[in-house]
């Protein structure tokens, strides 16, 4: 069984990869929604699993309920008080950005809160997101919270706004999605939106997989898990 992730390598070369190796299963977590690879995944004939992505012709997947993510994000920070909300995305050809994305949208829509200047779009390189911040709190309006679609992005976004001498929660507040173990310890104590308790994508994946290949099943899988907001403190 093989595991490839889109940091690995560039996106040509991971495909190479995989096309060309001899595996029993594989866990994707790289394929973007319109994908030209997908049609050659399915011509492998061997069972495998998108991670917390989906092509949109569907196939084998296991995700959380990404746009319910992006719907409690943007309805707990207007809830706290938050009007002016800065939402760092990543690349929106990808199933999990997209429906966060969207999900986001449609509570503003129905907050009736104004947000089509606050949505930063960039690849996942802290480099390039430091930049985006810089010119986010450049501008009069300084955003009061940010809504990182990743808990990856919201670290970066806290190493940068720390070196910045401002402080969380009180000068701004953020909130990540995927409530990522490491990101709930004290120190950092992030405000998150995850599975529902009791549910671990990894263990599903893995589980569901080792079944495709020990059964030869190749039965379409598709599931999506529930989301729930965990409260901590940078809110």
């Amino acid at each position: 069984m093989n595991v490839f992730f889109e940091e690995d390598v560039s996106k040509e070369s991971l495909y190479k990869t995989v096309f060309s190796q001899k595996s029993e299963g594989i866990i994707l977590s790289s394929m973007y929604y319109e994908s030209q690879y997908f049609d050659e995944l399915l011509k492998l004939g061997i069972p495998y699993i998108m991670f917390n992505r989906k092509h949109k012709s569907g196939g084998n997947f296991v995700e959380i309920d990404n746009h319910q993510a992006g719907y409690l994000g943007a309805k707990y920070l207007v809830s706290k008080g938050h009007k002016d909300i800065h939402f760092f995305s990543g690349e929106l050809e990808k199933s999990t950005f997209l429906n966060r994305y969207k999900g986001f949208c449609e509570a503003m829509d129905e907050l009736n809160t104004a947000y089509d200047s606050t949505i930063s779009i960039t690849k996942q390189n802290p480099e390039l997101i430091r930049e985006e911040l810089e010119k986010v709190l450049s501008q009069e309006k300084r955003p009061s919270a940010i809504f990182a679609a990743t808990d990856m992005i919201a670290l970066t976004l806290i190493d940068c706004l720390q070196k910045m001498n401002l402080r969380i929660p009180e000068d701004i507040a953020i909130i990540g999605i995927d409530n990522t173990e490491t990101l709930k310890h004290s120190s950092l104590n992030l405000t998150s939106i995850g599975p529902v308790e009791g549910e671990h994508l990894s263990s599903i994946a893995v589980e569901q997989l080792f079944k495709m290949i020990e059964n030869g099943e190749m039965k379409e899988f598709q599931r999506t898990i529930p989301c729930k907001l965990y409260e901590r403190g940078t809110v």
